[in-house]
């Protein structure tokens, strides 16, 4: 690998360095490398309070010379082919060491340093690729921040809303809730967070109630509030519970119809029904039939037996009445025969 293809490779990466000691924001014991961002060409997104090293190239590619660092057209540094400068001379202390090539070192970057960066060789004047600076963060939330609910003591089965507090944040952050130290269970279609971070609640209940947290983070930082969310409660301690009527409203409104519907079904059947039914009656019942039939199934059927197989009967006729208790002499010779 030569010196060039070497230089590309470690200016690259961000270096996340300790800070001065005297520095409130010095906590790392050593150097920890920071995921950044290439933005485009020639741009570059690095955390706040990092530190990251620009190379003066091409114009240091092992000839020997001297170089002026600018940022947006002032000069900021003096450079050489064989030494480094940190911007404004801030402390820079690393147990990775950085090439002596020319590079400038940007130690516990703030959004001042924000801009774009370029060398001019001196002798020649060849000015070097530009590079634009810009600052990843996420600003703190006040200590006495909270989520915000809507509203703020809900009732059971009522809808819910929640924000986080206010924030900036460079990229675009992504929010995460947080419930009782667990990540919030978004399984259920009754929870839900919206694209811009909001968390919804269609009804809320009693597993709703607890400790709520609110992260806002991207690869530079993250920042957090917490609020205890409770349900409204009556004068005995029980929960004040709000009955969804809609969807009562809703099934009522569905039982009507199909019963509105089911009834004219019947009348219809029933209809077509007595229509037959008369139909038949004016083709049984026409004037000349000799053999004229009633509708009455029991009289039908006994009048015509062969439309009723196994179901033949032998019927006896009716015995006549008597006056007096006495037979036709004829009927009585016929009794002493059979005797």
């Amino acid at each position: 690998m030569n010196l060039k293809d070497y230089l590309r490779k470690l200016t690259s990466s961000i270096l996340a360095a300790p800070h001065d000691r005297r520095s409130p924001l010095a906590t790392n014991d050593s150097l920890q490398h920071i995921r950044s961002k290439s933005l485009s060409a020639n741009e570059m997104l690095v955390p706040r309070h990092s530190t990251t090293a620009l190379m003066c190239e091409p114009i240091f590619t092992g000839n020997s010379g001297t170089a002026k660092w600018y940022r947006d057209g002032i000069e900021v540094a003096n450079v050489t082919s064989s030494s480094n400068a940190v911007l404004l001379n801030r402390s820079y202390h690393s147990e990775q060491p950085v090439p002596d090539v020319g590079f400038l070192i940007i130690t516990n970057i703030s959004m001042g340093d924000q801009g774009e960066y370029w060398c001019r060789r001196d002798d020649t004047g060849q000015i070097s690729e530009s590079v634009r600076l810009v600052i990843a963060y996420v600003d703190q939330f006040p200590s006495d921040s909270r989520p915000v609910f809507r509203p703020a003591r809900p009732s059971l089965g009522q809808r819910v809303t929640a924000d986080c507090p206010p924030t900036r944040a460079i990229p675009s952050p992504t929010v995460t809730w947080i419930l009782n130290g667990e990540a919030l269970d978004r399984s259920s279609r009754r929870v839900s967070v919206a694209s811009n971070g909001t968390l919804v609640i269609s009804r809320f209940s009693v597993q709703d109630i607890g400790l709520y947290e609110c992260v806002v983070s991207n690869f530079a930082g993250r920042t957090s509030a917490k609020i205890f969310l409770d349900a409204k409660r009556l004068m005995d301690g029980r929960f004040e519970e709000i009955i969804d009527t809609s969807m009562f409203t809703k099934t009522c409104q569905n039982l009507f119809q199909n019963g509105v519907l089911w009834f004219l079904i019947g009348c219809l059947a029933t209809s077509c029904v007595v229509l037959i039914y008369l139909i038949c009656a004016m083709l049984f019942l026409r004037p000349g039939n000799r053999n004229r039939i009633t509708l009455r199934p029991a009289l039908f059927l006994r009048a015509h037996p062969s439309l009723a197989p196994g179901f033949r009967k032998v019927i006896a006729p009716t015995p006549d009445l008597y006056t007096g208790g006495r037979r036709p002499p004829q009927q009585q010779q016929n009794t002493q025969q059979l005797l």
